[in-house]
């Protein structure tokens, strides 16, 4: 059986502001170059993406962000994703349907997969998975007047999202200067994907 993908919402208002947000991060080309060595870029153009991980690991910087998500297929926190596109977010990246929100299960399925491929846990990761299994003090009561409505617990929730399309940035040199853009494809089976 096979399952298919939407086809991305076309909103010019969120793909501009998608766009805005990509200029404002450096995801470019010639930044993706500096961010990664030219072993991993040669790699990456070999279909291999373990090299790219192990070098991104664990940075928050907006482009690393955005190569791991969308060019290497590693889920993020929504949180994560809307600190690099802070105008569009976690949320405008689900409506225009380039990612989806999935559960803790697959997102570590995923991860655990880097992993065993050779790819280290990124910190923070590990980091909540640690504080998850950490024994909780436990808590006091308090007083209350029982005629007062109970207040709201806070939630803060923060799932874990993954790309739906691969999308990454692109340079030419053409007869009327240097043009940048983005294109989003579908995502590929690379060889360690």
């Amino acid at each position: 059986m096979t399952t298919s993908v939407p086809v991305p919402a076309l909103d010019r208002d969120m793909i501009g502001r998608l766009r805005a947000d990509v200029i404002a991060s450096a995801w470019t080309v010639e930044n993706l170059q500096n961010l990664l060595s030219q072993g991993a870029m040669s790699a990456l153009m070999r279909d291999s993406r373990l090299p790219a991980l192990v070098e991104l690991v664990g940075s928050s910087d907006p482009a690393a962000v955005l190569t791991r998500f969308f060019i290497l297929g590693q889920p993020e926190r929504a949180s994560a994703l809307s600190e690099a596109l802070p105008t569009l977010g976690a949320e405008g990246l689900e409506s225009l349907g380039l990612a989806a929100t999935i559960d803790e299960a697959e997102a570590a399925s995923a991860l655990t997969a880097s992993r065993a491929c050779g790819a280290p846990a990124r910190e923070s990761a590990d980091k909540r998975e640690e504080e998850a299994s950490a024994p909780k003090a436990p808590s006091l009561p308090t007083m209350r007047d029982p005629d007062e409505d109970a207040p709201e617990p806070e939630v803060a929730e923060d799932p874990w999202m993954r790309a739906l399309f691969d999308l990454r940035p692109h340079a030419a040199t053409l007869p009327d200067g240097d043009h940048e853009w983005w294109v989003a494809s579908d995502l590929g089976g690379g060889a360690d994907r």
